[in-house]
């Protein structure tokens, strides 16, 4: 944790410190499944100059790979390194574009929960079948729990950043009614010529 991100913990709320902490503790997890996984691609390269590759590589790769993606949703969520396509938004006034983030994400959220929800449903029904990989016979459904944890931390997050500023939507409302009134000055000037009239 660097400088910045200390000053940022020590002024925000327990929730957002505890979802920081969650952040963090799955992208040390999302760094770890990284290291093994490039860890044993590159003991795969070095087998095959002997004519020895390492069985099951492919399998182990796609596991800590979807592993280290899953992982890392919910920190890049976080310090917004998502694309974010913003054609029609960048239009808005700040206000209402805050608000209107403020609900994607709560919409965001929703829909991760029931993304993560099915990918348990999954993982539960391959460990009661017995399911194993193809090549190196193991279990796998660990991986997908592991899969749908990530999931979960991206859609806590994204509830946090909802519910963080939806409680001051009184507030942004306002502030949209006023840079309105600012932009469009020509309704005051006929409600003044009604008065004199």
């Amino acid at each position: 944790m660097d400088g910045n991100d200390r000053k940022n913990c020590k002024g925000t709320s327990l929730p957002d410190r505890a979802m920081e902490l969650l952040n963090r503790f799955f992208l040390a997890a999302g760094g770890i499944a990284l290291l093994l996984l490039t860890g044993i691609a590159a003991v795969n390269v070095l087998f095959r100059i002997i004519h020895v590759p390492f069985r099951g590589t492919y399998e182990f790769v796609s596991f800590l790979g979807a592993v280290a993606t899953a992982s890392a949703l919910g920190y890049t969520q976080s310090r917004k390194g998502h694309i974010l396509v913003n054609i029609l938004s960048e239009r808005f006034p700040e206000p209402l574009r805050a608000f209107l983030d403020k609900v994607s994400a709560l919409i965001n959220g929703l829909f991760f929960s029931l993304l993560s929800w099915q990918i348990f449903v999954w993982g539960g029904k391959i460990a009661r079948s017995g399911e194993v990989s193809e090549t190196l016979k193991i279990v796998y459904h660990p991986f997908v729990f592991a899969v749908a944890l990530g999931f979960v931390a991206l859609a806590l997050t994204c509830f946090a950043e909802g519910f963080g500023e939806l409680a001051g939507a009184e507030g942004m409302f306002a502030r949209t009614a006023a840079h309105l009134r600012r932009a469009v000055p020509f309704r005051r000037a006929d409600r003044n010529v009604e008065e004199r009239g």
